[in-house]
């Protein structure tokens, strides 16, 4: 998509737009009567989520894991068990921010708990383990906790659907009722069976972890938010999306609430070198609301910005 490019059409005159306009209003109060969400971005509290590292090259010291959150106007800090098993986290301290090395216990110390929870069953693979990662969460962190659920193949890239929506059937029909934001490969049933068993968001990839925005056959965007709108819950597009374009083609999509990137935060797309995740996370902050804006003021020229030219306004 050439977010760069207009296809706006001049009115011919104040009939026209009035016209227009009340077309408008007419059109979304009917959208909002008949759409309007339980679930909606209410629940998720912000429209770009992020996570710490792919893996353990990706550093970052606690002050910039909080600057990250900050900038994103994130209120949720992903925790992770980092390749720890369940019984071994003794407490909350002992849960991981990312996979190099830095703890919840530090960052607890310098922030306090003024972020939300959410655990990840990260690099699970297999349901029973999931399971019991999303137990023990629970058991340390009470109600104050959202489960990112996840069963993963072997190579850490892909979700396992029909793992995914196992272990969503034993969470949710547990007496505990977990909230669960699980993750899926794009696939239509799958979302149904998830919304039906009564999850609160559900995550679908775009492409695989780590590829950073690389992967070029990506779901059809505007059939994926229709879905959600249909079903009434909140869609999270995660997994593949490597810079600030593919994030504005996410968010600027009715339906789609929120983007949850990575590893694009240490390496843009198409380059080798290394980045600083701030100046990322700024570049990709500044796209999220142009989309809002976008989303907002241009309901029948939704791709009348360029990004490229008003990144530097915000560096």
């Amino acid at each position: 998509m050439d977010i760069g490019a207009s296809t706006h059409t001049p009115l011919s005159g104040a009939s026209d737009i009035r016209k227009r306009y009340m077309t408008y209003c007419s059109a979304k109060m009917r959208y909002n009567k008949k759409f309007k969400m339980k679930n909606s971005l209410s629940v998720i509290k912000t429209d770009i989520l992020n996570c710490f590292g792919f893996n353990q090259t990706h550093k970052l010291s606690i002050d910039q894991a909080h600057n990250l959150l900050v900038i994103a106007r994130n209120p949720w800090i992903n925790l992770y068990y980092d390749k720890k098993l369940p019984d071994q986290i003794k407490n909350i301290g002992d849960y991981a921010i990312g996979h190099a090395e830095l703890k919840y216990a530090d960052f607890q110390k310098r922030y306090g708990k003024k972020f939300q929870i959410l655990l990840t069953t990260d690099r699970a693979k297999s349901v029973e383990t999931a399971v019991k990662m999303a137990d023990r969460g629970v058991s340390l962190f009470d109600k104050n906790v959202k489960i990112k659920l996840e069963v993963l193949t072997k190579d850490y890239r892909h979700p396992i659907n029909d793992f995914v929506i196992e272990a969503a059937q034993i969470l949710r029909s547990s007496e505990k009722k977990y909230c669960i934001w699980p993750i899926i490969n794009y696939n239509e049933k799958d979302i149904v069976t998830l919304a039906n068993i009564g999850v609160e968001v559900i995550r679908v990839m775009r492409g695989p972890f780590g590829c950073n925005g690389t992967i070029k056959e990506v779901p059809d965007l505007n059939h994926l938010g229709k879905i959600g709108i249909d079903l009434k819950i909140p869609i999270i597009l995660e997994g593949g999306i490597g810079n600030d374009k593919q994030v504005y083609e996410a968010l600027i999509t009715p339906g789609i609430k929120a983007i949850l990137i990575n590893s694009c935060l240490f390496k843009p797309l198409d380059d080798e070198t290394t980045v600083d995740p701030i100046y990322m996370m700024k570049t990709i902050r500044h796209a999220a609301d142009l989309a809002s804006r976008n989303k907002r003021y241009h309901p029948y020229n939704l791709n009348c910005c360029s990004i490229s030219k008003q990144i530097e306004d915000l560096m």
